[in-house]
């Protein structure tokens, strides 16, 4: 079963292998079929009066007049009758031959193209020919060896692709129904420019076909047909090829070459040839040698291939020469777009530069007026400040006068806590060095420490580390801590102070440090005058024997009859190991028989050592 594609291929080659009806077998018979004739004569009175009256007919009433009339009426009806019978028996006879030709078409077609698979397994080389032909991969120069059935596969291969630019199949003893076949595929082809059917033995159906393709085509340039015979027949000559290729010289424009040595054309087709060639102005190599042509036809022939040479030559040139003016004038619109260019690019190139001054101008215009607006605001603040400080000047003038109307004893008072450390005088720079030297302390003195540098630094003091606290300690950090001025202490830091206060005292810090003992005593004194509070100092080791924690530290605690849960849970807040130290005493239930109902207790962090006989009340309890 042939597919689509090959239907529509073998379509185009249809008329090559002279398919379809022949008008010559169908045999006109017409007159076979006679319908049987009425006869008016042989009816009786009423029949005629019947037929009559059924037609319409005027009746007479005389019987031979009537039968005259009603004769004529049946003759037409009869040649009316005849004529559709010829036409319906012409339209059956047509479209048994349509039938027939369509299935004769068919076989045709699935033997050519079985003879055409049977020819092609045969042969591998036109096999993969065919395969890079029908996928245009095939080189672009190409010979391939054929017979007179591969050339109709190659022929149908090359109708649709465009890979092969030169083909060349000469001395292969091909038929004229194979050129035609190779000719035809010329009609879609665009891609062949030279085609070379060199010593076959193709005629005048070759030449038809080849000149009926390029008719239409636009590529093809070199034909080379040497050593065929387009011209058949010793007496009669069948020229109807040459006459065909003269006709197609007036209508083609690209052929440039044709080579038709010694293909019989004789002196009759060499001047249908000649004549031809009058009406053409491109092919400039035109062979006719060998073929029998006369002088004159020789000479004409000569002439007007000469003509087309000077025409071909003068085109050249006048096709370089349009070049050379087109070339001018284009590089006369490109000076011209490039001078506008140029000329666009410098004004866009001015206008930027333009904006960009402006912009600097507006830039330094602000700058200038933001300079001038900062400092007219510096100005402001200074003589603010200025006035603050006449203001604050004036104020402590008039607070010192109001502080000179006080009492004397107050006055003496609030001498006292701001100069209340005599140590503090007597320390020196070495004091603060000896303190600086240690890279390591006990947490209580690093606190303290980081207390008096927050006070003297202010919050901004960077403290996290004892590396970072002892950076600030040197001999102006000794004079600060001598000139503390209570009113630059806020009320908050100094009540912040209390719970560190209450974890150690003055005589356990200087057992570290002389000097972390005065800071000691210079916090003591700020959180007392600023807060008014007093704070009980811790006696610790009021009797012999008592122990300490290892940073020197004791740990108190005050334990009540009856309440010792919730006095440890005030103390809990203000020391983490107050619940350890409730935990041992509740550990030796004998001590609660010893001791009174108030009995303050010093704990150290190892073993447990109670002293008593010292009531709450003779102890300055913390």
């Amino acid at each position: 079963m042939a597919t689509m594609n090959e239907e529509n291929l073998f379509s185009e080659f249809e008329d090559l292998e002279a398919t379809g009806d022949n008008k010559d077998d169908m045999v006109d018979d017409d007159d076979d079929y006679l319908p049987p004739r009425k006869l008016a004569s042989e009816m009786n009175h009423n029949e005629l009066m019947a037929q009559l009256k059924d037609r319409g007919a005027p009746i007479k009433g005389f019987e031979d007049e009537d039968a005259e009339t009603l004769q004529k009426l049946l003759d037409a009806e009869y040649e009316e009758e005849l004529e559709q019978k010829r036409i319906e028996r012409k339209e059956a006879r047509a479209l048994a031959a349509k039938q027939a030709g369509l299935q004769k078409r068919r076989l045709l077609m699935e033997t050519l193209i079985q003879e055409e698979v049977i020819e092609i397994e045969k042969d591998n080389r036109i096999e993969f020919w065919l395969e890079l032909i029908k996928n245009n991969t095939s080189p672009s120069t190409a010979r391939i060896n054929l017979n007179a059935i591969t050339a109709r596969s190659l022929a149908k291969a090359i109708f649709t692709t465009s890979s092969i630019v030169a083909l060349d199949v000469s001395r292969m003893n091909l038929t004229d129904k194979a050129g035609a076949y190779l000719c035809r595929a010329l009609r879609n082809n665009r891609s062949i420019v030279k085609l070379d059917l060199e010593s076959n033995s193709f005629g005048p159906m070759t030449c038809t076909t080849l000149s009926d393709s390029l008719l239409k085509n636009d590529v093809v340039k070199h034909v080379n047909l040497e050593s065929n015979p387009l011209v058949k027949g010793e007496l009669d000559h069948d020229v109807s090829g040459v006459q065909a290729m003269a006709n197609m010289f007036s209508h083609n424009k690209t052929l440039v070459y044709l080579n038709l040595w010694r293909c019989n054309i004789q002196s009759e087709g060499g001047q249908i040839l000649v004549n031809g060639l009058q009406d053409n102005s491109t092919i400039i190599f035109f062979e006719l040698g060998n073929n029998g042509l006369g002088q004159n036809q020789q000479k004409k022939l000569g002439e007007l291939l000469e003509r087309n040479q000077n025409n071909y030559e003068k085109e050249q040139d006048d096709k370089l020469e349009a070049q050379r003016i087109q070339a001018e004038k284009d590089a006369i619109i490109k000076a011209e777009q490039d001078e506008i260019a140029k000329k666009v690019e410098l004004e866009q190139w001015m206008n930027n530069q333009k904006l960009l001054r402006a912009a600097n101008r507006r830039r330094e215009m602000e700058e200038a007026a933001a300079k001038e607006r900062a400092e007219a605001e510096q100005r402001r603040i200074e003589e603010e400040e200025a006035r603050k400080k006449t203001a604050e000047e004036e104020a402590a003038k008039a607070a010192k006068k109001a502080k000179k109307k006080k009492k004397k004893g107050d006055m003496k008072e609030k001498v006292k806590t701001l100069i209340e450390v005599e140590e503090l005088t007597n320390m020196k720079r070495r004091d603060i060095s000896e303190l600086k030297s240690f890279k390591k302390v006990q947490p209580i003195a690093a606190e303290v420490t980081r207390a008096i540098v927050t006070l003297i630094i202010g919050p901004n003091a960077v403290t996290k580390t004892w590396e970072d606290t002892r950076s600030y300690l040197d001999g102006s950090f000794l004079k600060a801590v001598k000139s503390i001025s209570l009113d630059d202490v806020p009320l908050k830091k100094a009540k912040e102070l209390r719970k560190l206060l209450k974890r150690s005292s003055k005589e356990s810090m200087r057992k570290i440090s002389i000097i972390l003992g005065v800071f000691f005593e210079v916090l003591k004194n700020v959180y007392e005058a600023k807060t008014g509070e007093k704070l009980v100092e811790t006696v610790a080791g009021v009797e012999e024997g008592v122990r300490t924690r290892g940073d020197g530290e004791a740990l108190t605690v005050v334990v009540e009859e009856g309440g010792a849960d919730e006095k440890a849970a005030e103390l809990r807040e203000e020391d983490p190991l107050v619940s350890e130290i409730i935990q041992v005493y509740r550990c030796n239930p004998r001590l609660m028989k010893k001791l009174p109902p108030k009995y303050f207790l010093s704990i150290p962090i190892a073993g447990v050592k109670v002293e008593h006989g010292v009531t709450a009340k003779e102890l300055m309890v913390r």
